[in-house]
């Protein structure tokens, strides 16, 4: 019931066999062992990468939302806004004397003539 190659192949001692004879023995009960498909179909799956668990997608999505930048209240970025314009009316003086003259002048009596 053997092929005539590997019956040739047999039919020669072991130690006297050339390496095209010991090739042609070991693909052939490659090809036959049901052990050693086994194991190749066990070695591809364990090289197969793994899914990624759903916790982990989830764990990574929280992460995520942790790191991200908090929104800004509008009252922050107001009083933001407003330190930007102190500090530059700060570094101009003239603009501090006509913002200072311009409001004691609203305020005085005789401005006040609408009220």
């Amino acid at each position: 019931g053997l092929p005539a190659p590997i019956a040739s192949a047999l039919a020669v001692p072991s130690d006297h066999r050339n390496p095209e004879q010991t090739k042609i023995l070991t693909d052939y009960f490659r090809s036959i062992d049901p052990q050693l498909h086994r194991l190749q179909t066990d070695l591809a799956e364990a090289k197969s990468p793994l899914a990624e668990p759903v916790d982990l997608k989830a764990a990574r999505e929280s992460l995520d939302k942790l790191l991200a930048q908090p929104p800004v209240s509008t009252r922050l970025a107001n009083l933001e806004r407003d330190v930007t314009l102190s500090s530059t009316q700060a570094a101009n003086p003239r603009l501090t004397a006509a913002q200072d003259l311009t409001w004691a002048l609203i305020n005085s009596p005789a401005f006040l003539f609408n009220y």
